[in-house]
């Protein structure tokens, strides 16, 4: 059976479409007082890590969506993903936020049985909220519908972050949708998330922290705020903490980025083409991660995705000839833009988009396709990962501090 993940340009240029449509998060109120994690340092024991980000789920098969391809098949791919995750066995499954595409009780209580099956065959469940979380919920709610699959060591006074212990690692899951309107963390999970850097620090302990929103994705003039988590001096908390390694999502794409010794991974939708999610795996003070693909072939059939392998004819939804329009671009001119914006995107798709900036750059249509995204929330979006493309997006090598 041929896998859904076959390179199609189409699929690659409508898939970006998606990062069109990031929504900001809801207040929330406060939350119950923090557990204190035991003052001890831990063994230290290798650790396996699967990680996604915006799952997006929905069991409801009318919603259906050029901008997020794919999404007809949105429970199949999940319990594929599933059923990979059982398979492999790691010591946790951590998704980057976005866990519903609405947030709606039925969504959530669906997403749950699928996660509790995973959780229920020894593999722990690390989740943070993402916008998208809160269109039909609220914390309350997200606490009814989760909480039961999280162990938690210490919580947020005021917000859904918390702390959780896998061996000798710490993941702080934060939750950077609670002060409403922009992606940042309130003051009071500020001082806790402080508080548990300096206790790690001081017991030795790996942490690795967990968002939504992006610690490093580059902010010219403000027109990514809202990819960021807006707290001006988290980046520097965290260098001064010995914190090597940041998850998120939210954009829908697969980057990785560097900020001294703190290493960013942007995890994929993996709804979308090719479909990838990462492994990591910590052995003594060394990491390593990789991006693959979910194996259809192997996990896909119980659920009837070869149903799916035609399915990416139909993604293309004419975004090159709709952004052209109102262009006149000669036909000759036309052809060469498309063809950019297959590659641009394929490579995005990829994760290899920055050993292919300069091709982008110097290509003859690289200013007519510059001129098709202006005025368009694709404009900045490529000109930042085409001028700070970050490391290749699908694999890193990374260390923490000696202990």
């Amino acid at each position: 059976m041929a896998r859904i993940c076959d390179v199609r340009v189409s699929a690659v240029i409508s898939s970006g479409l998606a990062l069109l449509f990031l929504l900001s998060g809801c207040a929330r109120p406060v939350q119950e007082k923090e557990n204190a994690p035991e003052a001890e340092t831990a063994e230290n024991t290798d650790v396996t890590f699967c990680i996604t980000a915006d799952l997006h789920f929905t069991a409801k098969k009318e919603v259906s969506s050029a901008i997020i391809p794919m999404m007809e098949f949105n429970t199949e791919i999940a319990q594929t993903l599933a059923d990979e995750v059982t398979d492999l066995h790691p010591d946790a499954l951590i998704i980057a936020g976005d866990n519903t595409n609405s947030g709606s009780r039925s969504d959530a209580e669906a997403l749950v049985e699928i996660l509790r099956r995973i959780r229920d065959s020894g593999v722990r469940i690390v989740m943070v909220p993402g916008n998208h979380d809160f269109d039909q919920a609220d914390a309350q709610q997200y606490r009814e519908s989760y909480y039961d699959l999280f162990d938690i060591s210490s919580e947020a006074p005021d917000s859904l972050s918390y702390l959780t212990e896998i061996q000798d690692v710490w993941l702080l899951a934060m939750d950077d949708s609670s002060s409403g309107g922009i992606p940042k963390y309130t003051d009071q999970t500020m001082k806790w998330l402080k508080d548990r850097l300096k206790e790690g620090k001081k017991l030795h302990k790996k942490m690795i922290v967990i968002s939504h929103c992006s610690l490093l994705t580059p902010d010219e003039n403000g027109r990514m705020s809202k990819y960021l988590v807006n707290n001006r001096d988290l980046r520097d908390l965290l260098l001064s903490n010995d914190v090597r390694l940041f998850l998120s999502g939210h954009q829908h794409s697969q980057t990785i980025l560097k900020y001294g010794e703190c290493s960013e991974i942007i995890s994929m939708m993996p709804i979308m083409w090719p479909h990838y999610f990462g492994i990591m795996k910590i052995e003594g003070n060394s990491g390593e991660y990789h991006a693959e693909s979910i194996d259809f072939a192997k996990y896909g059939e119980p659920y009837g995705l070869h149903e799916a392998e035609d399915a990416d004819v139909m993604w293309y939804s004419g975004l090159a000839d709709q952004l052209m329009k109102q262009k006149n671009y000669d036909e000759k001119t036309a052809e060469g833009v498309k063809n950019l914006m297959g590659r641009f995107f394929i490579y995005h798709s990829q994760a290899v988009l920055a050993e292919h900036c300069d091709e982008i750059l110097n290509d003859p249509y690289y200013e007519y396709m510059e001129d098709t995204f202006a005025g368009t929330n694709y404009g900045p979006w490529a000109d930042s990962l085409l001028h700070n493309p970050g490391l290749p997006g699908n694999h890193l090598s990374f260390t923490f501090p000696e202990q």
